[in-house]
């Protein structure tokens, strides 16, 4: 698929002065390369411009008796979107909701991919913890749906207003330190219990 920065490659190596040679194979190899310029730039978003800025730039200067206009700089490489976020939230690319996973236990949330570092991270929980992933999973899939969880991290979540939930903000600061604990609770747990089946395989 043609993106910006292949756009700018093809632009950076053709020939902008093609029309000006004698050699007729000159002219019509520039020709063809222009007219496959003109149309991949058509089809991609920010194309034309681009082209047009190259355009400025090796069309101005003294022998036009105007200003020199710059090279327009290579675009970023765009990092592409995987399949599995489809739903966009603010500027983010999340999934649908499913069955998520942390220390605390299952729940019911969506993932997101960071665009900007390549990643995928968690990016809501929406329903309370479940002891497994087949009550998540029958509970996200059931005809009356699932209580979806008031909190301050869901809202900003959906700072775009997809699903406004109420907050207040004197119940910030609690929020946090309930959500560390439960965290560190359940790392306790898990830490205790991976002690406890060290113990029980050392023979005496």
């Amino acid at each position: 698929m043609d993106t910006l920065q292949t756009l700018w490659d093809r632009l950076n190596k053709h020939d902008w002065y093609y029309s000006y040679s004698d050699d007729h194979s000159v002219w019509q190899r520039g020709e063809a390369d222009w007219k496959e310029l003109t149309t991949m730039a058509a089809a991609i978003d920010g194309g034309p411009e681009l082209k047009s800025a190259f355009s400025a730039h090796y069309y101005t200067g003294e022998p036009w008796g105007n200003e020199k206009q710059p090279k327009p700089e290579r675009p970023e490489d765009a990092i592409v979107i995987p399949e599995g976020f489809p739903v966009k939230l603010g500027n983010d690319h999340c999934t649908e909701l499913k069955v998520l996973r942390s220390a605390a236990g299952f729940y019911i949330g969506r993932s997101y991919f960071d665009t900007e570092f390549g990643f995928v991270g968690p990016y809501s929980r929406e329903s309370d913890y479940f002891p497994s992933a087949e009550a998540a999973q029958a509970e996200l899939e059931s005809d009356y749906g699932f209580e979806v969880r008031d909190c301050i991290e869901n809202n900003h979540a959906y700072r775009n207003g997809t699903l406004p939930i109420p907050v207040d903000p004197d119940t910030l600061e609690a929020e946090r330190e309930l959500n560390e604990q439960e965290q560190h609770n359940a790392w306790s747990q898990a830490y205790s219990e991976s002690l406890a089946e060290e113990d029980d395989s050392i023979p005496f």
